[in-house]
């Protein structure tokens, strides 16, 4: 069982469209959905801890009340994100629906979560002014990573036939939202 799921982790990094074309085949029942979901935030929990100088996380005192904050935050990012990836992709005639978008963005988080150390190693590195080259390397390697993998689902999940022109229309909005964030920080 952990040797299939290893291989489906590394086959939604080498091949993300064949990875979810084949993960919603399987046909995701709701607890697969859940369970992934959930595993998905314990997983990043325990990697952000132990990326985090000196190895404590928020609500530590309370670690049941943070596990459960941490698995409904992530239920609703999920929701979110499909919500995103569902408007977007029909937009630009995409095909898919709220269910496939919401199991492939679930897929997607459990996936992600195995890439989360390079990131949050690259970052912790970065704003503690300790790192390098290597930390930026971390960093720009995790992201794009996770942002091939995120094209790879939503091309697959809508139907189109360039996973390119998803990751540039990603990199688009993700520029987009940085920019309006920032323009609202300044102006506050």
């Amino acid at each position: 069982m952990i040797a299939d799921l290893s291989a489906a982790v590394a086959e939604s990094i080498a091949a993300p469209r064949r990875s979810v074309r084949r993960y919603l085949e399987r046909g995701p029942h709701g607890i697969d959905v859940l369970f992934g979901l959930i595993l998905g935030a314990y997983l990043v929990q325990q990697i952000a801890a132990l990326a985090v100088p000196g190895g404590r996380m928020p609500l530590q005192g309370s670690l049941v009340a943070f596990h459960l904050a941490g698995v409904v935050v992530q239920l609703i990012l999920c929701a979110v994100t499909a919500g995103i990836v569902l408007v977007a992709g029909r937009i630009f005639g995409g095909a898919a629906d709220f269910a496939a978008c919401y199991s492939g963005m679930a897929w997607y988080g459990f996936v992600t979560a195995f890439l989360s150390p390079l990131v949050l190693v690259g970052w912790s590195a970065i704003l503690h002014e300790q790192g390098g080259f290597g930390s930026h390397l971390l960093l720009v390697v995790g992201s794009g990573l996770a942002i091939w993998v995120f094209a790879g689902f939503v091309a697959e999940l809508h139907g189109f036939r360039s996973t390119a022109v998803v990751v540039a229309a990603t990199l688009g909005f993700v520029m987009m939202t940085t920019m309006l964030l920032f323009s609202m920080l300044q102006a506050a």
